[in-house]
């Protein structure tokens, strides 16, 4: 029962205080050493609950729970700055658009800007994706120096999704390089067959996020450069906002 009001204190924590929030300052809040407060931050950060704004800016939670997120949301720091170029990028496209972060060797997604044709890529707030099989944690690896980056690669488990998947390291490492030469990374029905997704990554107060569209393959495949283009448009304005 302890630990399940914790969970509780924490969330109404966020709540109360409406802003992000550093680890010590958590701890205080809560009444509980920083020890122990650390290990229950890094729970919810895996389980897609909160995500960290870097060292100096603190922590906040994503929207996945719902009851609190009503409050919290109005106060997101990186959702009120995007939302604007986001919704308009997807309305512009047509195609469902993504705000990820990595956490570790995963991605988290943020924000979800869903299309609105029948068939189309769908997913939620709070979902956490494995790096080598999503579009997002490409351009997330490519922001990385060479030696961090080969190092994330060397410890990543290829689980195969799709015929698609990419299924090593040195695979992964070439389809990176590439990406960065290009300007865009891809994922061509590697996570889901027949989905096809193209993303970027930028900076937000120092820290990386990256943006992805994603829908159909069959009408994504010949439009692939085009959308690649008003996605790098969408994601320097919301950079240059900074």
């Amino acid at each position: 029962m302890k630990s399940a009001s914790r969970t509780f204190d924490l969330f109404e924590t966020f709540a109360r205080i409406q802003a992000p929030i550093t680890l010590s300052d958590l701890a205080r809040q809560m009444k509980m050493p920083v020890s122990t407060c650390f290990n229950l931050v890094r729970t919810f950060e895996a389980r897609g609950f909160l995500y960290s704004l870097g060292s100096r800016r603190g922590l906040y939670p994503t929207k996945r729970m719902l009851q609190l997120v009503t409050t919290i949301a109005q106060h997101d720091p990186i959702g009120t700055r995007v939302s604007h170029a986001l919704s308009e990028l997807r309305d512009t496209t047509g195609e469902t658009v993504v705000l990820a972060k990595r956490s570790g060797d995963k991605v988290v997604y943020m924000e979800i800007f869903e299309s609105s044709h029948r068939i189309r890529y769908s997913a939620e707030v709070g979902e956490i994706r494995d790096l080598h099989a999503n579009s997002m944690g490409k351009a997330l690896l490519g922001q990385l120096p060479e030696a961090e980056r080969k190092a994330v690669i060397s410890r990543l488990k290829f689980t195969k999704y799709t015929k698609q998947t990419l299924p090593s390291a040195a695979a992964y490492a070439t389809d990176i390089a590439k990406s960065l030469k290009r300007g865009y990374c891809l994922n061509d029905g590697e996570s889901v067959a027949d989905v096809m997704g193209v993303a970027v990554a930028m900076k937000i107060n120092d820290e990386h996020f990256a943006v992805a569209l994603a829908g159909p393959r069959y009408r994504m495949k010949d439009e692939i450069a085009a959308r690649a283009g008003q996605l790098q448009r969408a994601c320097r304005s919301i950079a240059d906002a900074g």
